[in-house]
């Protein structure tokens, strides 16, 4: 489905590109930086959210864009976004922290997760944005203005966590753990925005990015706290079942390879 609605979106704007049969096509790639500030949220009010590698606050490094202009006011592109929070380098602890107090008076707590290790790299940072978009661009003498309309995927894990419990001075045992329902959140995202750039030489260009997005989430945890002398299991659901709206703000350089 997400196939066809780019093909019934592209498609038009690669129309209007064979009727300027005269225009030599464009290609640039984008370097940018940025902030994405939550206009919405992810809950945090349950323990299980320190297990979710997103954040609300976060900011953004793109390496990978490219942009193809067949015509000489439309074009396609493409961009990449690894997105980072120092919030993330915590989650485990985070976790633990939580969890821990309600029974550290009478057990023994041993808490471990997949959080406790740090997915942390340079390209894809913590979780990721991948769109692709058609591009108009408006030439002035000094600026050109590039609205565009993205659509793609926001992409993040959601971790399990588990809490050994052991009765002080007995042998008694409890289990407690939260199991998300999917471990990879993949969310369709759609994304307008808008470019404002100004040249500093005839291939290099200063720009500015001012981006909405909108997602949504609907993935939910699972708890279950298990008795192993009584065999007594409970369970609860928590649900981050949320739409999320994201205003994105970032600079960098565009490069005209051609």
């Amino acid at each position: 489905m997400r196939i066809i609605i780019l093909i019934l979106l592209l498609l038009p704007t690669k129309l209007l590109g064979q009727l300027d049969s005269s225009y030599r096509d464009v290609w640039q790639t984008r370097v940018q930086v940025g902030l994405n500030i939550p206009i919405t949220s992810l809950p945090d009010s349950d323990p299980s959210a320190h297990l979710i590698e997103y954040s609300n606050n976060s900011q953004y490094l793109q390496l990978l864009s490219a942009t193809y202009f067949f015509n000489r006011k439309w074009g396609v592109e493409f961009n990449y976004q690894g997105i980072s929070s120092p919030s993330l380098r915590d989650r485990h602890q985070n976790f633990s922290n939580e969890v821990t107090p309600p029974f550290s008076d009478e057990y023994f707590v041993d808490v471990s997760s997949p959080a406790q290790s740090d997915n942390f790299n340079f390209f894809s940072r913590n979780f990721e944005r991948g769109l692709l978009g058609v591009v108009y661009k408006i030439e002035t003498n000094k600026l050109f203005i590039q609205p565009k309309l993205a659509l793609g995927v926001t992409s993040f894990y959601t971790d399990w966590g588990d809490i050994d419990l052991k009765q002080r001075n007995t042998n008694l045992r409890k289990e407690v753990q939260y199991t998300p329902t999917t471990s990879v959140q993949d969310c369709f995202t759609i994304a307008p925005s808008i470019i404002i750039a100004y040249p500093l030489t005839r291939r290099l260009y200063l720009h500015s990015e001012v981006m909405l997005s909108y997602f949504q989430t609907s993935f939910s945890y699972i708890k279950t706290e298990e008795d192993f002398v009584t065999n007594e299991v409970l369970t609860e659901t928590i649900n981050y079942h949320k739409d999320i709206l994201t205003l994105s703000i970032g600079a960098g350089l565009i490069i005209v390879i051609r």
